[in-house]
């Protein structure tokens, strides 16, 4: 056999490939004279026929054969390095590798320096190791087998990448218990980290992390430099889902030092997603705790906020308790909190949020909506109140902002109200520069019960105001009793949006002003919306009562009782009032019934009104002292029952009553003109011009365009009472002149004709008073003449002195008794002395129809019906007169009239058989004078022109024409 196939053999068994690249070369081609060059000529000899049999038997195959004939070989020459290498390699041929080591360090003991067992070494020994990576691959599928035969087996590798797969093997078959990769110590530097890693996948896989917590913790600082090692890792462990392991080492690793801005992005952004798939939060807080203290520039602050924004979730904590180092970080810490706060962030136990604003210096305008509105939101309400008024009146930021703003320190006021102080109020009552925030205010500081200061937010009554602002505006002035702004403001609010709310408002405020039509067109809108309780159908009624619509108070009682009303005190008021329509003793018998649920004053008094207009007056006088006896001090209810009693004829108690009414309403002049009347009745007629006067003089206080008739009327009425009072004598003059004998009421001589009279008469009242509630006695003289015999033009014929006593002896009727004794001043013409008694009487002469001035009015119509009877004692004659006269009064300016008029006057003497019957017409001009202050008109003068026919006469002439005249002082 060639050696050179020998070597072919050798080629074609022992070049393998070791890890994908050839680690084996073809042995040295082994000559002949390579064996035998150590040897001698005998070893030679003896040795060739082993080592021919033994390449023979190693060229077929045949290994033993080959093994036993290289060993007699070597027993005949055993020093030969040549012979070894031969069965060495018969050994790996064989596939016995451990044999073949055996033979070659045996026989390197004694050639140390074989330069081919050397070799032979190196190869075989690249050889066994790969196959002990071969082996131990294949038992990758049998965990127990390849961690045993891990244990076993110890190879030198001689290549970095072989040692790699060495220790994935180790790796896989460790276990935390069992960790074969732990003692293995690396042999190439490179694989150092490829140990780390697995070592720290292994525990993590298996669920070992404090394990791997401490390996992460002892790589060095040089070790966490190689930023690929950390960034491979990394992601490892996260995308395995180790997220606790991934952070950590990304933590030891930061800030990344030596890489691109994009690969540092990319490593931060993985840090974030470790921590925040991580389990244990503390070492990223722990980290950023530490890190805080370490900041050394204003963008590792802001690098420290970003991850703690990022780390910490929707916690306010760590951002409430960091100061910002660099103020230009001051915005993003602020960022930072707004950003927490608008999402729900639960806000930290114990923190001053008024210090940590401070720290932020100026705040932005949404933190503060932002912080203020989870205070509030958390029951904050003082940081919140406090944290807002410190920027009040939030000047500078947009109108919605400072609405929403406004409208929180409403929220606030309303759930904490001591928290407003004075001084906070008086700050929230001066009005903002806008309606609207004005309203905000006005809304608040009504919740509040400052109604002062919602007039005075919206006391410019700025048409801006919404309906609600105005609804607010209107209840404060109705609760501050001022029911005309009430009533404008609702007015307002309607207009803008007519509501339920707002026109029943309306109705009450309307009602309280007495501006009833108002008040029941409200009410009739309230209805229409159907949006009424039972007591709402109450009040309308009250106020078509006021409207005095009786037949829709019925029907909106009707209303109320359908909606089964509560049959209250007020019910039975309100029922007595429309009752009082159709049947007082119904309308009485509700109040009583009312009275007996709730007395009132006010209920007594209507009730008394209703029993008086129904003839009860005894009751009605009952009814008022029971209103008095409950409401003591109330002025008007006194006065009712003055004026009752003074109609019943009870002066003293009316008296009584008026001065007590005057003390509590020393401003009703209606109290003060009765007192007048009363006293005047009593006779206290110095009293009762004082009251007179206090009464003219508040009338003439009322401006000239305010004077209304009634007033006007009021006024010369007490004028002429306190002229009447003040006065004691009156002089008379009058007379006529005719073209015949002609019949005149004002004839001296009662009953008689004249063509022509003259008297004037002197007449005074005696007494203390001078009239005693229109009863008088007075002393009077007259001296009067006529036209005499002859029927003369000229009065001034048969002078007669008449002196006599007269007396009025009612108060209420013009009637005067009279006792006069006639002496004669000219004894040629002049009767005889005689004494005349008399009786005279005025009907149908007072008030609208009176002679007397009246103040109002262009003119007026007059009449009265004259009756006259005389007796003379002397002669036994006696006279009667009746005449009944009506005209008209045309008033030509003040004081004086044109009064056209008709009569009808009949006479009748003793002398004669038969009347004298006439008719007249006539015209006289009426002037009123002497007017002051408190008195009327005391002086009147008057010149008439008449024309009289006689129906029936004894006279000669039937017709006669009078020019008369005369003159009261």
């Amino acid at each position: 056999m060639k050696h050179y196939d020998l070597i072919s053999f050798f080629k074609k068994n022992l070049c393998k490939s070791i890890l994908f690249v050839s680690l084996f070369c073809p042995l040295p081609a082994i000559s002949q004279q390579d064996w035998s060059e150590q040897l001698n000529a005998r070893q030679r000899f003896t040795v060739f026929p082993h080592v021919d049999a033994g390449f023979r038997a190693l060229n077929q195959k045949r290994y033993d054969i080959a093994v036993k004939e290289f060993q007699r070989a070597l027993v005949l020459a055993p020093s030969s390095p040549v012979l070894v290498s031969y069965l060495a390699e018969t050994y790996a041929a064989a596939g016995d590798l451990d044999k073949a080591m055996s033979a070659i360090d045996a026989q390197l003991k004694f050639t140390p320096d074989a330069p081919k067992l050397l070799e032979m070494k190196r190869v075989y020994t690249q050889r066994m190791n790969s196959d002990v990576l071969k082996r131990a691959e294949s038992l990758k599928g049998n965990s127990a087998l390849l961690r045993r035969y891990l244990k076993d087996n110890h190879p030198e590798l001689d290549s970095a990448y072989a040692e790699s797969v060495w220790i994935d093997l180790l790796a896989k078959s460790s276990t935390p218990i069992d960790n074969l990769l732990q003692t293995y110590t690396p042999k190439f530097s490179e694989n150092n980290y490829l140990k780390q890693r697995l070592s720290i996948l292994m525990l993590t896989k298996s669920g070992a992390h404090p394990q791997a917590n401490q390996l992460i913790d002892r790589w060095s600082s040089a070790e966490l430099g190689q930023i690929s090692h950390v960034d491979s890792l990394s992601y490892e462990l996260l995308t395995q889902g180790h997220a606790d392991q991934a952070l950590r080492i990304l933590i030891k690793a930061y800030p990344f030092k030596g890489v691109s801005e994009l690969e540092r992005h990319q490593l931060v952004m993985r840090l974030l997603i470790a921590e925040s798939r991580a389990n244990d939060k503390t070492q990223m807080q722990a980290f950023l705790e530490n890190q805080k203290t370490n900041i050394q520039s204003s963008a590792q602050e802001r690098e420290w906020l970003a991850l703690v924004s990022a780390t910490v979730g929707q916690r306010l904590k760590p951002f409430v308790d960091y100061q910002v180092k660099y103020r230009d970080n001051a915005s993003l810490l602020e960022t930072e909190l707004q950003r927490r706060l608008q999402s729900g962030a639960e806000l930290p136990a114990d923190t001053d949020w008024e210090e940590t604003i401070a720290e932020l210096g100026q705040t932005s305008d949404a933190l503060l909506d932002a912080l203020t509105y989870r205070l509030v939101e958390s029951g904050s309400y003082a940081t919140a109140w406090h944290l807002l008024m410190t920027r009040y009146p939030f000047d500078g930021m947009p109108s919605s902002l400072r609405e929403k703003l406004v409208t929180r320190l409403d929220v606030i006021s309303l759930r904490q109200p001591s928290l407003l102080a004075a001084s906070a109020q008086a700050r929230l009552s001066i009005p903002l520069d806008s309606s609207r925030l004005r309203g905000l205010q006005a809304a608040m500081l009504k919740h509040l019960g400052d109604c002062h200061g919602v007039r005075q937010v919206l006391g410019d009554l700025s048409q801006l105001y919404s309906a609600s602002d105005w609804m607010m505006l209107g209840e404060c002035y109705q609760t501050q009793q001022r029911p005309g702004l009430a009533q404008y403001a609702f007015e307002q609010a309607i207009k803008r949006h007519p509501t339920a709310e707002a026109t029943r408002a309306l109705a009450y405020v309307a009602y309280q002003n007495k501006n009833n039509a108002l008040a029941l067109e409200a009410w009739k809108e309230t209805i229409a919306t159907g949006k009424l309780t039972s007591e709402n159908w109450l009040a309308a009624t009250i106020t078509a009562l006021a409207s005095d619509d009786k037949v829709l108070a019925a029907q909106w009682l009707e209303q109320y009782e359908q909606a089964q009303g509560k049959q209250t005190a007020d019910y039975w008021a309100v029922k007595a009032s429309v009752l009082s329509a159709e049947s007082l003793p119904g309308a009485i018998d509700a109040m009583q019934t009312s009275l007996k649920m709730d007395p009132r004053a006010n209920r007594y008094a209507e009730l008394a009104g209703w029993q008086r207009e129904y003839g009860d007056a005894n009751a009605a006088t009952a009814s008022l002292k029971a209103a008095i006896a409950l409401a003591p001090d109330d002025g008007a209810t006194r006065a009712d029952l003055g004026f009752l009693e003074y109609n019943l004829g009870d002066l003293p108690e009316a008296q009584v009553q008026m001065k007590a009414a005057l003390k509590l309403r020393p401003n009703d002049m209606r109290v003060t003109e009765q007192l007048a009347y009363i006293d005047q009745r009593l006779g206290d007629n110095d009293q009762a011009k004082r009251y007179i006067e206090e009464s003219v003089d508040h009338l003439l206080r009322y401006p000239h365009q305010e004077q209304t008739p009634a007033r006007t009327e009021s006024l010369y009425a007490l004028r002429r009472m306190h002229e009447d009072l003040s006065r004691r004598w009156t002089l008379s003059v009058d007379g006529m002149t005719s073209t015949s004998p002609a019949a005149s009421v004002q004839s001296p001589v009662p009953g008689q004709d004249f063509k022509s009279y003259s008297q004037i008469e002197f007449d005074y009242r005696l007494g203390d008073p001078a009239i005693n509630d229109g009863k008088t006695v007075s002393v009077y003289g007259r001296v009067f003449g006529g036209s005499g015999p002859n029927n003369s033009a000229l009065p001034v014929y048969a002078p007669m002195l008449g002196v006599g006593l007269r007396w009025k002896p009612f108060s209420d009727y013009v009637l005067y008794l009279a006792a006069e004794k006639q002496i004669p001043l000219d004894q040629g013409t002049s009767a005889a002395a005689n004494t005349m008694l008399r009786v005279s009487a005025s009907f149908l002469n007072t008030g609208i129809y009176s002679d007397d001035w009246h103040p109002t009015g262009s003119g007026w119509f007059s009449q009265n019906l004259y009756l006259d009877s005389a007796y003379y004692l002397s002669t036994q004659a006696y006279a009667l007169t009746a005449d009944y006269r009506f005209g008209y009064h045309h008033k030509l300016q003040q004081g004086q009239t044109i009064e056209p008029y008709t009569r009808l006057l009949a006479t009748k003497i003793s002398g004669e058989t038969s009347p004298d019957v006439r008719v007249g017409a006539g015209v006289r001009w009426n002037i009123w004078a002497n007017q002051s202050r408190y008195s009327a008109y005391a002086s009147k003068y008057y010149v008439g022109l008449e024309l009289q026919g006689a129906i029936k006469t004894y006279q000669n002439d039937r017709f006669a024409a009078l020019l008369t005249m005369g003159v009261r002082w």
